[in-house]
């Protein structure tokens, strides 16, 4: 997985006695709001420990000496990018906790080639985020605060495992929201050409006549919001 970029910095402010992050940082507390004084957030540090603590195989990794990162902060010391550094492809992110709500300032993540089966409810405290792209996960499902995500403005969400959207997806997004959802198992019914709820959404994967050419088990015979007849449309019991 190419989205270990973040872990770098959970070194950056960490006692040099406990060199696994896990202590008292900088700051005088694990987490918080202070910057420490190599210059990071204490709370994004704690955030970023958390995501380590979860993800059994991240542990004993020595991130420093093997992998080069880049690195994703801004001058205030907040992180706002959470994504690869280079083309790393490492595979090692299962889970993200109710904490990730708390990294404010992201503004880009990027999550690629990750096992993640899903994202939490807190995802939709991120309100600074214009970017976010998912792609090749085992993500099935987007919690319904996805669409307090206000500024997002490129959204592909493409190659992952969906087989569902929450009804209020595109409620509260601007206007120039264009949430790509192509290579996924979404049926019919969500394609903004028979379902005008969903307009904030781009399906590529669907032929002239309104069917979707991969044959996706989860997709039933179904009638669409005008009445017509949709042989791609409901999921299956």
């Amino acid at each position: 997985m190419r989205f270990l970029l973040i872990i770098l910095f959970l070194f950056f402010g960490c006692d040099d006695s406990n060199p696994s992050g896990s202590s008292l940082d900088l700051c005088g507390v694990v987490g918080g709001d202070d910057i420490n004084e190599d210059g990071y957030h204490c709370g994004d540090l704690e955030v970023l420990q958390e995501i380590i603590d979860i993800n059994p195989a991240m542990g004993g990794m020595d991130i420093l000496s093997d992998i080069p990162f880049t690195p994703g902060w801004d001058s205030n010391g907040r992180l706002i990018y959470f994504g690869p550094g280079d083309d790393i492809e490492s595979g090692l992110i299962n889970y993200l906790p109710e904490s990730f709500g708390e990294l404010t300032s992201l503004v880009n993540i990027d999550i690629f080639y990750e096992p993640i089966v899903n994202l939490p409810q807190s995802i939709g405290n991120l309100i600074n985020l214009t970017s976010f792209e998912i792609y090749e996960t085992q993500i099935t499902s987007l919690p319904d605060s996805f669409s307090e995500l206000i500024n997002l403005d490129y959204t592909p969400l493409t190659h992952n495992l969906l087989s569902s959207l929450p009804e209020n997806l595109c409620d509260n997004l601007s206007l120039s929201a264009n949430i790509e959802v192509y290579g996924n198992q979404l049926c019919n019914e969500y394609n903004p050409q028979y379902n005008q709820i969903f307009w904030c959404i781009e399906i590529l994967d669907f032929n002239d006549a309104g069917e979707n050419p991969q044959d996706y088990t989860n997709c039933c015979e179904g009638v669409n919001n005008s009445g017509e007849t949709m042989t791609n449309w409901t999921n299956c019991p």
